[in-house]
């Protein structure tokens, strides 16, 4: 299998200026994802799907590499994204090294889970060899999967819950997997567990 190697530098065009895309990775930003997925969720006649996908070992990445490389590894991240997605799939940066999507008309979303974590498997990270002997990284992507039927009436916020407990589990398990969760995640009084978090 071939391997991408991403070096400091090796970064497309950023699209900082364009209103509703996330500079770093060129996906949806936040608040564009968030208003496009409600509006899709409100006339789709038809399952979806929600992923909430977490890079591992992104840290060692920034502390080995530094944040430009870090960075540059989201656009890849990205890229793969893009590729593994249809025209009418939903993919934004949640925030930090999370990403989000919904698949409308999708009542798995697993096949698109595994095309995105082949595509990170292949990446590895390390500055040009010319400056530094430090091996390259690999990295992997923790994915949580949870869908709505056609039936149900389930909230946006509900389902990024869903998926956000679901890729918990699959960072507790190693990593560089998808979990699917189809249950809400348990609560202790009016808490969750594992509360949707912080964006930066």
């Amino acid at each position: 299998m071939s391997s991408d190697h991403v070096m400091l530098g090796s970064c497309c065009g950023t699209c900082g200026q364009i209103v509703g895309i996330d500079s770093r990775t060129g996906l949806l930003n936040w608040d564009a994802w968030r208003e496009r997925a409600e509006q899709t969720l409100n006339r789709t006649q038809a399952p979806v799907a929600l992923l909430f996908c977490d890079v591992d070992n992104f840290k060692a990445v920034n502390d080995t590499f530094g944040h430009q490389a870090g960075d540059t590894l989201l656009r890849s991240i990205a890229f793969g994204i893009q590729h593994a997605t249809r025209l009418n799939d939903l993919a934004g940066r949640y925030g930090g090294d999370e990403f989000v999507l919904l698949l409308p008309g999708d009542d798995n979303g697993t096949a698109v889970a595994h095309r995105i974590r082949e595509h990170v498997r292949r990446i590895s990270v390390g500055p040009p060899k010319a400056e530094s002997e430090a091996p390259a990284l690999g990295t992997g992507l923790s994915i949580g999967v949870t869908t709505r039927a056609l039936t149900e009436q389930t909230s946006l916020d509900e389902l990024i819950r869903r998926a956000d407990s679901a890729m918990y589990q699959a960072k507790r398990a190693g990593g560089d997997r998808a979990v699917t969760g189809s249950a809400a995640p348990p609560r202790e009084g009016n808490l969750l567990l594992h509360p949707v978090r912080e964006r930066f």
